[in-house]
């Protein structure tokens, strides 16, 4: 990648209005680069349509495809672009902080991320009435870099800290003050146009691809309450919840005919679908000694619920899903349907 002349200044500012300090203000602007990612890089190299070869098999039986090369399609190929550019954040964020009572901090900050020169696949082979412009090749998918990406966040902080939870041999055998309790809610809105740097939009046009992005979530939120009310003995609770995560409907059929499966139905936009939330419950408990060997004991309890499978019927009435699977060949070949 040939692009250096990537200057990202940043400027930040913290300012406390008032003698007591309790309050602080807080403001920050930035630009920032990522990196090329090493996958995208090794892809490009070594599935290149020579040094390993990626086929497709057009309608294979199924579970198990037993078939002749005379009905393997081309292989694929991947490519770097030539104008490839490293992907660029800029940022802008501000909050207050605020103290309460001289135990309890409020921290609030919000923060806004343009993405530009983002990554996303162009087909640069895709069959127009069925016949490729290079019938050599299946689909040759160049990583370009001009998708885009914007995110709102706003992120509330609350830490109550009355004593310290340093064990208490000599102290009193009730105290309130031995308690330290954390709260944390982010409320989050990710969208963008691209699914990764080899990943080809089902309608050729990534201006109808703006959806969440597959790492959009929208609420999370943590608890941890930590307390040694009790001499030596040290009891925490951690509490951890997120919304669910974002995935698309397909047909189950290559529509276009370009040998990928991530046609959608209608007029259904990507990433639209939500799974269910995940919770999780952590209960530790520590009985400490004055001896190094401490007694551990700890219960938890975790769920996290299973993607559903969407199914959909198609024009004969029969339902399908979509199926994707490769196996190996041979040490540089694999097939995939």
């Amino acid at each position: 990648m040939g692009d250096r002349a990537n200057v990202g200044p940043r400027f930040g500012v913290t300012w406390a209005p008032f003698a007591g300090g309790q309050t602080t203000l807080r403001a920050s602007a930035g630009i920032f680069y990522d990196w090329l990612a090493t996958n995208v890089y090794e892809q490009s190299v070594r599935v290149d349509g020579t040094r390993q070869l990626e086929e497709n098999i057009p309608n294979p039986p199924f579970p198990v495809p037993d078939v002749g090369p005379a009905v393997v399609g081309p292989a694929n190929r991947y490519l770097m672009g030539s104008a490839y550019q490293a992907p660029r954040i800029s940022r802008v964020s501000g909050g207050v902080d605020q103290t309460l009572l001289g135990v309890t901090r409020i921290a609030t900050t919000y923060s806004y991320l343009k993405g530009s020169r983002q990554a996303r696949g162009l087909n640069l082979n895709p069959p127009v009435d069925g016949i490729r412009p290079d019938p050599s090749y299946g689909n040759i998918v160049e990583a370009v870099s001009d998708a885009d990406s914007r995110q709102h966040q706003l992120q509330v902080d609350a830490t109550i800290n009355p004593g310290a939870l340093a064990p208490a041999f000599n102290g009193p055998l009730i105290s309130w003050k031995r308690t330290t309790g954390f709260v944390n809610y982010t409320v989050a809105s990710l969208r963008n146009n691209t699914d990764g740097a080899f990943t080809v939009s089902p309608s050729g046009d990534i201006q109808n691809d703006w959806g969440p992005a597959s790492s959009d979530v929208l609420h999370r939120a943590n608890l941890s309450f930590n307390n040694q009310i009790v001499r030596n003995v040290l009891l925490s609770l951690n509490v951890n919840t997120t919304s669910g995560a974002v995935y698309s409907a397909f047909t189950g059929r290559d529509d276009n005919g370009d040998g990928v499966f991530n046609d959608r139905p209608g007029n259904v936009g990507r990433n639209t679908l939500r799974t269910a939330a995940n919770f999780n419950i952590n209960f530790p408990r520590m009985f400490l000694g004055k001896s190094r060997k401490n007694e551990r004991r700890a219960a938890s309890h975790f769920f996290r619920p299973t993607m559903p499978v969407i199914f959909l019927p198609n024009p004969t009435g029969m339902f399908v899903r979509r199926f994707s699977s490769c196996r190996m060949k041979d040490q540089d070949q694999r097939r995939c349907w």
